[in-house]
């Protein structure tokens, strides 16, 4: 195997420090050294090489974001997608990795609602439903599930 040039070696030393911190999908690696400044011809050797090495692996990556966001932050199937996508992870590497989590959305939802019930106390039932809502929706929750969840949930007019 020939040695790589300067520009090569200093590609991969950047994969390293990029690596370092937290895992990154193919995609990232591949935006941020065109940030850089290295030329398409070095990412692609440079991504090609991780791959081989086993420093990149976007099933793996994809795993990991899911477990950490879903089972550790309490966010929803929805804006793991989202996520993933704009990582650049292939719709069948975000598929297998929200099929590996067993997760139940409705019960995330429930302690969800739950934890936050004292932030709302005083609010009108309308006012704190709203706010429910919203921050259950930018969690990453369907509509679907938020209210089917919200109408077996007793609000108490004092809380």
């Amino acid at each position: 195997m020939p040695q790589p040039t300067e520009q090569q070696q200093a590609a991969r030393e950047a994969v390293y420090q990029l690596i370092k911190f937290r895992p990154q999908s193919v995609g990232e690696v591949q935006q941020k050294l065109k940030r850089k400044g290295y030329d398409a011809q070095v990412i692609d050797e440079t991504i090609t090489w991780a791959l081989s090495s086993g420093l990149l692996d976007d099933e793996k990556f994809a795993e990991l974001w899911v477990y950490d966001r879903m089972v550790r932050r309490s966010m929803g199937a929805q804006r793991l997608k989202m996520e993933l996508r704009l990582k650049g992870v292939s719709q069948d590497n975000i598929d297998n990795a929200l099929s590996s989590i067993e997760s139940d959305e409705q019960e995330m939802i429930r302690d969800l609602i739950e934890q936050r019930m004292s932030m709302y106390r005083g609010l009108e039932h309308e006012k704190r439903q709203r706010r429910i809502v919203s921050f259950l929706l930018n969690r990453g929750f369907s509509y679907g599930d938020i209210f089917s969840v919200l109408k077996t949930i007793k609000f108490d007019t004092d809380v």
